[in-house]
């Protein structure tokens, strides 16, 4: 394929999120000609903190974004503090690299600054998840939906049946420093997470299922789980108000890169990670760097990018197989027991 030909490529994607931001103005930087589709009157959308590893910076300079422009939307995480079955800190790949320590995100913020850059490099934005029929090119799918090439479908079929209640509030600056890394707590029915972003933005987490949450209310459930923390029941204690607790579905998923002859899925429609563990936004955003260089170079290239995609995916399962274990031994629960059963029957399975 020669420069002139790959100047005039033409994508539409679908999606709004920092996987169909990221694709959209990499392509556009190679000269493409991208209609980035997002959901139209989206809500006022409550922010919560994510986590970047340290390696993405590299990325986002790629994507015009300076560290500069992440101090005003990040702050630095430098590890983690899980208790599972043992007290301790771990880190991973992502979390802690040869370029630093991870970031803790604003993730409004940081989709807003995407957002500007999408617009800078010449990204055209239609208010309608939905395609025309007359779109050229290649479709990419990164709603967090199955699509089809003339709107999204429910992908609830691929839900694991995870639950996120997630809240965020502003902390008190007095007293003693926080605690900035990520903080992990596994509880009877589920597991939680707390960090400090930035400008005084806090975010707490719980995670569990459709069954232990039946018939509760999921702010109540949610208290009542962080109340027998022992680092992240601190964390709220600092907070000026109670957070709003949220629910939201987990699909945690892998699916096929390729999702018809021009068209790809990325992102959450691809392969979705717990989002608030540190993996899903790096992964996000590296994943449609390097699946928009091959879609100007070589196509061809898709094929071992799935390949690829698909090994990192196994590696976070058995990951997260075995801390379900470790909540397992230690609890006994039936929301425990359903975690690696649900497990067991994953890995048996081969994805659609």
């Amino acid at each position: 394929m020669t420069s002139a030909e790959r100047h005039h490529g033409r994508a539409a994607v679908i999606g709004s999120g920092p996987a169909a931001l990221a694709v959209s103005i990499a392509l556009a930087r190679r000269g493409w000609t991208i209609t980035l589709h997002a959901r139209p009157h989206r809500p006022d959308r409550q922010s919560r903190v994510d986590v970047l590893g340290g390696s993405a910076l590299t990325t986002l300079a790629r994507l015009g974004i300076s560290r500069d422009d992440m101090l005003a939307v990040a702050q630095p995480c430098p590890g983690v503090w899980s208790h599972w079955g043992t007290d301790g800190v771990s880190s991973a790949d992502y979390i802690n690299t040869p370029y630093g320590c991870a970031w803790a995100v604003d993730r409004v913020a940081f989709e807003s600054l995407l957002s500007k850059r999408a617009v800078d490099a010449g990204v055209a934005i239609a208010e309608s998840e939905r395609m025309h029929r007359d779109d050229r090119g290649w479709c990419i799918l990164a709603s967090g939906c199955l699509a089809t090439p003339f709107g999204p479908r429910s992908a609830r079929e691929y839900d694991d049946k995870l639950v996120a209640l997630v809240g965020t509030g502003t902390m008190s600056t007095s007293g003693a420093p926080v605690d900035a890394r990520l903080m992990i707590e596994a509880g009877h029915d589920g597991w939680t997470y707390g960090i400090a972003g930035p400008n005084g933005l806090a975010c707490i987490g719980v995670i569990t299922d459709a069954l232990s949450l039946s018939g509760q209310r999921p702010p109540l459930f949610a208290s009542g789980l962080l109340a027998r923390t022992e680092r992240i029941a601190r964390l709220l204690e600092r907070l000026h108000d109670a957070p709003v607790v949220r629910a939201m579905p987990l699909p945690c998923r892998w699916l096929p890169l390729r999702a018809g002859p021009k068209s790809v899925r990325i992102g959450d429609a691809h392969a979705s990670f717990d989002p608030l563990a540190g993996r899903g936004l790096w992964e996000a955003i590296r994943r449609a760097e390097e699946i928009a260089l091959a879609l100007d170079t070589d196509p061809a290239l898709l094929e071992s990018i799935e390949r690829s995609s698909k090994k990192a995916y196994q590696r976070y399962l058995a990951e997260r197989a075995d801390f379900y274990r470790d909540g397992c031994i230690r609890f006994g629960t039936d929301f425990w027991v359903r975690r690696c059963l649900s497990e067991s029957i994953q890995s048996e399975e081969q994805p659609i």
